[in-house]
């Protein structure tokens, strides 16, 4: 790193420091202009620079630190194309926790707590309908959360909260499970198109979540986009049915939302149990 001082404003080459933390609720959006040293620096001069967070750009990494200088993420330079992104991801040095997303020109990282009420039990209770369903009926695959998904023609590569594979997509390739390295019977990602995904919001990914993976999960050709927000008073639960042009809500029939992909009907609703806590149930009916 380099040894020269300057303001904080002005930052040195190859240190841009600012002295507050890495916050709860704010993704970090790393151009990949900036992973080398020139770009680096030009970017943190510029507006566009966070002032959420400590980064460093040192020898082939940006480094994202806490205010005690502790590493939080460490971003390698070979994460700037599709390609190197998705071998950081699917390699041991990646981050166990937090969301980090390669999107086109940038790389999202979010490290915000989940929250438990309002994400960790809807994405579970999702999980287990969908899981049970598919013991049921055998339809296809059940990606559960922390499973990259990789898409070239729309520059995406990211961890949904789920994603669902019917067989006749992965016989068709339409969708290839990728093989980890160390077990070549086991995967930990997914290429190509699945026919469903699921997103439940949190504070920092509410313009990705309905904007920006819309448009690439559409783009991307997968059928069946559920999104779900249970921040609030009211559940918003959305079943997005792919169109030409868009991803289209479901029309409601009494609250149900029938999807394709599954050939059934659902309804997210909950309420309070012990402590005043949430208890979610997904609904479930022929279609």
């Amino acid at each position: 790193m380099a040894s020269a001082q300057r303001k904080p404003d002005r930052p040195t080459k190859g240190n841009a420091r600012r002295k507050v933390p890495v916050p709860d609720a704010e993704a970090i959006r790393i151009p990949v202009s900036a992973m080398d040293i020139d770009g680096f620096c030009d970017w943190a001069r510029s507006r566009a620079f966070p002032d959420c967070a400590r980064l460093s750009f040192i020898e082939t990494s940006i480094w994202i630190t806490d205010w005690l200088d502790f590493p939080a993420v460490v971003v390698p330079v070979s994460a700037c194309t599709l390609e190197g992104f998705s071998a950081w991801a699917t390699s041991e040095d990646f981050p166990r926790q937090g969301r980090i997303s390669f999107l086109g020109k940038e790389i999202v990282i979010d490290m915000s707590p989940e929250r438990f009420q309002a994400h960790g039990k809807v994405r579970a209770e999702i999980a287990r309908v969908i899981m049970t369903l598919n013991i049921e009926e055998d339809l296809g695959e059940f990606l559960p959360d922390r499973t990259l998904l990789t898409n070239a023609e729309v520059d995406l590569s990211t961890e949904p909260d789920g994603a669902f594979v019917l067989w006749a997509s992965l016989d068709s390739g339409r969708a290839t499970l990728v093989p980890c390295r160390v077990d070549e019977q086991d995967y930990v990602e997914v290429r190509g198109a699945p026919d469903w995904v699921l997103e439940v919001i949190s504070d920092s990914t509410v313009h990705d979540d309905m904007v920006d993976m819309r448009r690439r999960y559409h783009r991307a050709g997968i059928s069946e986009y559920w999104l779900i927000d249970a921040r609030g008073e009211e559940i918003v639960f959305q079943i997005l049915s792919h169109r030409p042009t868009d991803y289209v809500a479901v029309a409601r029939r009494g609250g149900w939302q029938k999807s394709r992909v599954f050939g059934r009907s659902f309804r997210l609703v909950r309420q309070r149990g012990r402590r005043d806590m949430w208890r979610y149930l997904l609904e479930i009916k022929p279609g």
